[in-house]
């Protein structure tokens, strides 16, 4: 004759709680994965938006640097068209030792290579947003600055530049280049 077994239900409502605490540790522990993925994202970093916005130059994507320019997406006083005329304007007249076969391109000859990204010390990023809030409407959204230092190489010489990247609510934008 088989015994029976008996179990109280006080251990029964400890197993349920000891399992409902590692479903609940597991959870968050995949939550917490996932909000880093996002964050972490390297297709949302400064430094991929930039290497972006190279891209957007060579292939003259004027659509697509909108896309990915602060001006562009937050201005009080330009217009996204403004801007793109602006692009269209560049790429058009851009000087002839660039050009080949009737096609316009800005890098034609050229290697840039991100050297630094840095993020600008809380009294600089506080003077940043002040200098942007006359003519951008996001102001109180930027979550982030990096200025970004690149060499340029172009026949043999180097030369250096700067970008800034703005991150707005977790999405970055290029806001300004020099040295190209």
């Amino acid at each position: 004759m088989a015994q029976k077994t008996s179990v109280s239900s006080s251990k029964v409502t400890a197993f349920i709680r000891e399992k409902k605490g590692l479903v609940a540790a597991l959870c968050g522990i995949l939550l917490t994965a996932v909000l880093l993925l996002a964050f972490i994202n390297p297709a949302n970093s400064p430094t991929s938006v930039f290497n972006s916005y190279l891209d957007c130059l060579h292939s003259q994507n004027a659509e697509k640097l909108l896309a990915i320019s602060y001006e562009a997406n937050f201005s009080k006083i330009t217009t996204p068209e403004t801007v793109s005329d602006n692009y269209g304007m560049r790429f058009s007249s851009a000087d002839n030792s660039y050009k080949s076969g009737g096609e316009v391109d800005l890098l034609k000859g050229t290697q840039i290579k991100v050297t630094d990204v840095k993020t600008p010390k809380q009294s600089e990023q506080t003077s940043i947003r002040t200098s942007l809030a006359d003519q951008f409407e996001n102001t109180g959204r930027i979550t982030d600055v990096r200025d970004i230092s690149f060499d340029i190489i172009r026949s043999g010489a180097t030369t250096k530049g700067t970008a800034r990247a703005i991150c707005v609510t977790g999405k970055w934008y290029i806001h300004e280049v020099s040295g190209i």
